[in-house]
């Protein structure tokens, strides 16, 4: 991460703290218990349709990372290799870990914004980030398809 992306990062999260103690950022909403979208590996399955997907595939072109999932305490790990998907609990070392803490992990799964979770601090990116920055978009389809909100035949 750059130097300027530190200093934006820092003041983003002195604002949205500032925000919360005040009382003008609300709270994540949430899941109910049976929703089927806590964190779990089986959660994270979802998101294997889109081995062979070619909207996929032309966005993960050339990415060969292993991206670690966690929160708490259970992890899952993404391996992307050109174009394929794999999801697996254990057997490779990630490249990249993203954590969530469970109310950013429900957040996410209600739809809320990526961006506004790293700012607060619910999201968080460790590890070698440099290659998947270049494939932003194939990230996107991993999470959208986790959340069930990726339709793998449009």
């Amino acid at each position: 991460m750059s130097f300027w992306m530190k200093i934006a990062l820092f003041f983003t999260q002195l604002i949205f703290k500032l925000k919360k103690a005040l009382g003008l950022a609300g709270a994540p909403a949430a899941l109910p218990e049976d929703s089927g979208s806590a964190f779990s590996l089986q959660t994270i399955k979802k998101a294997s349709v889109l081995d062979g997907n070619e909207k996929y595939a032309g966005k993960a072109k050339g990415l060969k990372e292993v991206v670690k999932l966690e929160c708490a305490g259970k992890s899952a790990l993404v391996k992307m290799d050109d174009g394929s998907i794999k999801i697996m609990e254990s057997g490779v070392e990630p490249t990249a870990t993203v954590s969530f803490s469970e109310s950013g992990w429900a957040a996410m799964m209600n739809g809320e914004d990526i961006q506004k979770l790293v700012m607060s601090g619910e999201l968080k990116f460790s590890g070698d980030l440099s290659r998947l920055m270049s494939h932003m978009g194939a990230l996107k389809l991993l999470f959208l398809c986790i959340m069930g909100k990726f339709d793998p035949n449009k």
